[in-house]
């Protein structure tokens, strides 16, 4: 079972002090930090029925369909209005996905993971025991950065994000961390020996 504390104010320290705890830290990093938008990194996706697709397809039909009402009934004010509000929702999926982006941290011991998640302007931090982790594997990009999947022996209470595709998790990852290969070799590492051994190294 994973470990789950919800905190709100002050959370940005205790979180640190939560890895000061831990005198076996090994690592900690964040999602790249770059603005990115879903439709245009969905890798040929573009499925309107399936993932944020379906949600911009919903948008630029509506849209499209009141700017040209309005228009055609000659309400300019009314078209361009919607136009602006459209442009404005059509956005706002990407910026909530790039907020909780800023807002996420990962770490790890010789023995835990921790998250720092952000979700409905709320943090939480979340611990997995090693103990609770069947397996490790990964996605890597071109630059070096990528994914690692942290396969677990029994459900958790909490989930991450793609932070490419916008979609839930629900498993724990580390999103878009750098030298993914790295941290992968290392978690593996740790999760052999602690398999060998009963414990952690």
């Amino acid at each position: 079972m994973s470990e789950s504390t919800i905190l709100d104010d002050g959370y940005e320290k205790d979180f640190n002090d939560l890895l000061l705890e831990d005198s076996s830290l090994e690592w900690k990093g964040n999602p790249k930090p770059k603005f990115s938008i879903s439709f245009l990194e969905l890798g040929g996706d573009v499925n309107v029925m399936s993932g944020p697709m379906s949600i911009f397809g919903v948008i630029v039909g509506f849209t499209f369909y009141f700017v040209y009402s309005f228009y055609t009934a000659g309400n300019i004010f009314g078209a361009f209005f919607s136009f602006i509000l459209g442009s404005f929702l059509f956005v706002l999926p990407d910026i909530i996905k790039n907020r909780r982006k800023s807002y996420t941290k990962y770490a790890f011991s010789k023995d835990r993971l921790y998250f720092q998640l952000w979700r409905y302007g709320k943090f939480s931090t979340h611990i997995v025991r090693l103990e609770d982790a069947n397996g490790f594997t990964y996605e890597e990009y071109v630059d070096g950065y990528g994914i690692i999947h942290i396969t677990p022996k029994t459900s958790f209470d909490f989930f991450t994000h793609d932070f490419i595709a916008g979609k839930k998790r629900f498993y724990p990852t580390f999103e878009d961390i750098p030298e993914v290969m790295g941290v992968y070799k290392k978690l593996n590492s740790n999760l052999r020996a602690f398999n060998k051994n009963g414990k952690s190294i």
